[in-house]
């Protein structure tokens, strides 16, 4: 859940929140650069006031796969899909622990219908963003082609 205080606002008018080593200026206009992309791609304006982005203090880079991820509750069957090996008695935890190394969490989420919580490499921010302005049309960006190439470019 994001947290109170001082919320800043991209280049373009973006509404943001990111711990202090993220809190620069190069690193909103990266988010607004991810935005115009997705936009230009999508062929579609993208209203800057009509989400959030949050940049959790307590992401980490997991030690089963490597990737940057928010502490969340994802559900370990689609962990499981992606070949990662989660015990049962690790699945819904919110971060990993030392009896539980490999825990299902997010790269990035959608909360309270407009904030997307991303890790700081925003690997899959401009998925989250699709999914929140292409909703209800497209809640999967990945089962259409087009938009999938649009959120990997």
């Amino acid at each position: 859940m994001p947290p109170c205080g001082e919320w800043k606002t991209t280049p373009s008018g973006t509404p943001i929140w990111a711990p202090a080593a993220f809190d620069t200026i190069e690193f909103r206009k990266q988010v607004d650069a991810a935005v115009g992309k997705l936009e230009l791609c999508l062929g579609i304006k993208i209203r800057r006031s009509g989400f959030a982005v949050f940049i959790p203090s307590d992401w980490y880079v997991s030690k089963c796969s490597g990737e940057q991820l928010v502490p969340s509750l994802a559900d370990c069957k689609l962990c499981r899909a992606k070949g990662l090996v989660i015990s049962e008695e690790c699945c819904g935890l919110r971060r990993p622990t030392i009896k539980c190394p490999c825990v299902c969490n997010f790269r990035a989420t959608v909360q309270r219908s407009r904030v997307i919580v991303t890790a700081p490499n925003m690997k899959l921010f401009k998925t989250e963003l699709a999914r929140l302005v292409l909703y209800p049309k497209h809640n999967n960006p990945w089962a259409d082609p087009a938009i999938a190439t649009c959120v990997n470019r």
